[in-house]
């Protein structure tokens, strides 16, 4: 569907949107974050009913972080979302949907470039925050599957690679949340995120996928 021709659609330009979140659902499969592009609680991410999985996902474009201060556009219909950002080469486009048990990510460029994926995993259930579990990660050339006692779950890039670098370590994504005057109801906390390694693709459409099986559709 073409956010354009959705009269439901809700369009935040960057000065709009510092507080906003919004929620792709589907099945008790969801994703939680906020319109500019930040998952700055605990409660952002990717969940599987009251089963976390992912903590963040990020994307180095031409060697510069996607992040807030170059976030311009939020689009949202319901269905998928939209993130426009603008860097030196031009504008980059971000757009996120559902499909069963995964969530897929599609990231236009206007030119080739080099792009390196960050995905930080945090399989926990809802009602704890570090919780030590011991991660196992099996990877292929375009993927990766990590799991632990509790849950499993995949990441992939289309056509790009996977280098295995894992690495954890406790940071405290709530203190957005807090600045944004969340914390009187959302019980911020410090959390965990095991990072299995790093995706790298070169091209102007890549296309990430993260879920309880691999899943490649349209986006």
């Amino acid at each position: 569907m073409d956010m354009k021709d959705s009269l439901q659609a809700i369009e935040l330009k960057k000065k709009f949107s510092r507080d906003k979140t919004y929620l792709l659902s589907k099945n008790g499969f969801f994703l939680f974050r906020f319109a500019n592009g930040v998952f700055g609680s605990k409660w952002c991410g990717i969940w599987d009913l009251d089963k976390k999985l992912i903590e963040y996902f990020a994307f180095k474009v031409g060697g510069v972080w996607l992040s807030p201060l170059n976030f311009k556009r939020f689009v949202y219909d319901g269905v998928q979302a939209l993130h426009e950002y603008e860097i030196e080469m031009g504008k980059i486009v971000e757009k996120v949907c559902l499909d069963e048990g995964s969530v897929m990510v599609e990231l236009r460029t206007p030119k080739k470039v080099e792009i390196e994926v960050e995905v930080g995993v945090n399989i926990r259930k809802r009602c704890e925050n570090v919780h030590r579990r011991t991660y196992t990660l099996v990877s292929g050339e375009d993927r990766v599957r990590v799991m632990n006692e509790i849950g499993v779950v995949e990441i992939g890039v289309e056509k790009g690679n996977f280098i295995p670098e894992p690495r954890r370590e406790v940071h405290f994504p709530g203190l957005y949340a807090i600045e944004q005057g969340y914390d009187f109801r959302w019980y911020e906390e410090m959390q965990e995120k095991f990072i299995p390694g790093i995706f790298r693709f070169r091209g102007k459409r890549m296309v990430l996928w993260i879920g309880k099986k691999k899943k490649i559709g349209e986006v």
